[in-house]
Parts: C-alpha cells; structure tokens; sequence
C-alpha cells in the first residue's frame, strides 16, 4: 500500500474513484471528471504536493487533496476497512502543516459513518453542515419581482467580474470563518469555470452599479442550475434583492427546459436557509465540516470560505 502524488494520466482514475464514493455516500455522483480536471488545473493547486492517491493491489484505493476551503478524502467503497482513510487524513494534516494553517478542515458525507468515527477518534469537531437543496420542476415559481430601481439582467463575466468580486468579498466579510481570496482564484474557480451558464446566472443593478448577483453553474447530465453564490452588497441588503435574484434564476433556468435548480446552504445561516425554504427548495445530501486546532499556526488560515 504506498502514497503518492498522482499522475495527470489518472484523472479519469481518480474521477471513477470518486463517482463510486459520491454513489455510496449519496445515492449519486456529484463530482465529475470536469470538475477534478478544472480543480487540477487551478493556478493556486499544486497536484505534485496538494493532491495524494492511495494505490493498494495495483489500484487506485483512496485519493485526497488539500486547497484553501479545506480538505477532503475518499476511500474506494471496495477498499474500506483497511486504514487507508487513517493515512489519507494524517496525509492532509501534514500537508496543512507544511501550509501554516492554524486550523486542520475538513469535510465527510453525513451519511459515512466510518470516516465520521475517524475524524472524532482524531480530535476533530462539528463546525457546521453544508445541505444541498433542490427545487424540481414542475414547480410553482413565487413571484419576486425586484424592488424599485433595481433591474435584473444576464451576467457579462468581461462586464461584471470585478463588482461581483467585491460584493463577494464585502458581503461574507463579516464571517468571522471566511477567507479572502485574490482577484485571479476568483476568477478562475468561478467566472472561467467550465460550467458557468452566463444565461442563467443573474446581476442585480441599480442606479449606483451591480447591486447584487446569482452565479449559476449548468450541471448538464442533472438537467441542473446550481446556483454557486448568491450575493448582495452590504448596502442593499434587506430590500428583497436576493430573493429576487433567485427567483429570476429558477424562472430562467425553468424557461430554458431545466429540470431543477440546486444550491448549498450552510446550517450556520439560518436567514438564507428561510429564503430558499420559502421558494420550495428541500434538502438532499449534506456535508459536515469538522475542525481541529492546530497549535502555533498564523491566525485566520483553513477555514471556510464564502463558497
């Protein structure tokens, strides 16, 4: 049983790997060969030093990877029992090490009891749990129109990319969790993201600029607008904006022959829960986020970022 950094050859290795998790944790797979190639590709990833397989009888038998929202592993259903999620986390925990964090993150399908007793057995906590929520079509699309002066359009990532930058940024800022991130990360993980639907994603502009916006990934194999951030500047919070944003994305999305619309939420934000509720969207599969203190690391490094 060795670790080892993983070749760029093994996407599809390691992508195949990871759908037989997504399918014994959630019923279905979640994470695509596109996704890892892109998270591969990302400037700020180092695959020789970010990313570890396991190999075990000549297989692929576990993967990880560190990268600034946290840490994440998966062991193949078919190798489970036999300590690879022990040397993947210890893995990971040395990685993030070697990065300064202060805090060890990372995230287990609620439903995985084994890798759940793992992370406890090393001193992890619960921070909080990440819960997909869908609405499927046919659905009743509730009426939110926006408030006066604000009008909704298409995103333009060219036009629009460095105001729904800041409102990203300004409108977590007061999160006490969430990371800042470089102009250039943005911009690559989500308005060069390889599937960002610009018809379907929607910013809110009033008379001083972009007030507020929806960034909508299509998820083609689901028929499905995943709605990635939803944002509103500080200064126009509270007059109905966001809910407007999401009601013109599944209105959008529905009108382009769509079959749902998903997001995430996480539990530490009840409001924005209360506003996806109140469209009709109901919880599917959840991700809990353990931490663990690490002693000596540089304040406000590994923990969440705004999405």
């Amino acid at each position: 049983m060795e670790l080892r950094a993983p070749r760029p050859g093994e996407a599809e290795s390691v992508a195949a790997l990871l759908e037989a998790r997504d399918v014994a944790d959630f019923g279905r797979r979640d994470f695509t060969l596109d996704d890892l190639r892109a998270e591969w590709g990302n400037s700020g990833f180092d695959l020789a030093r970010d990313a570890t397989v396991c190999e075990a009888d000549g297989l692929l038998a576990g993967y990880a990877m560190v990268r600034r929202r946290g840490t994440f592993g998966a062991v193949a259903p078919t190798h489970e029992g036999r300590g690879i999620g022990t040397r993947l986390i210890r893995w990971t925990e040395r990685r993030q090490n070697e990065l300064g964090w202060e805090r060890y993150v990372t995230g287990v399908a609620a439903g995985n009891a084994r890798a759940r007793e793992l992370v406890l057995s090393r001193g992890y906590e619960l921070s909080f749990t990440s819960t997909r929520l869908v609405l499927r079509f046919p659905a009743t699309v509730v009426d939110a129109p926006p408030p006066a002066g604000v009008t909704l359009r298409a995103l333009d990532p060219a036009k629009d990319g460095r105001a729904v930058y800041e409102i990203d940024g300004a409108a977590f800022a007061s999160a006490s969790d969430v990371l800042p991130r470089p102009y250039q990360e943005f911009a690559e993980r989500h308005l060069a993201a390889h599937d960002l639907d610009t018809s379907v994603s929607r910013v809110a502009v009033d008379a001083d600029g972009v007030a507020g916006f929806a960034m909508t990934r299509r998820w083609a194999a689901e028929g499905a607008a995943y709605v990635a951030i939803l944002a509103v500047a500080p200064a126009s919070q509270g007059r109905g904006i966001g809910r407007a944003l999401l009601g013109d994305v599944i209105r959008a999305a529905r009108a382009d022959g769509l079959n749902e619309v998903q997001l995430s939420v996480a539990s530490d934000n009840p409001n924005a829960l209360r506003l996806y509720e109140s469209f009709g969207m109901q919880g599917t599969v959840a991700v809990d986020v353990y931490q663990r203190s690490v002693a000596g690391g540089p304040a406000g490094l590994g923990a969440r970022e705004s999405s």
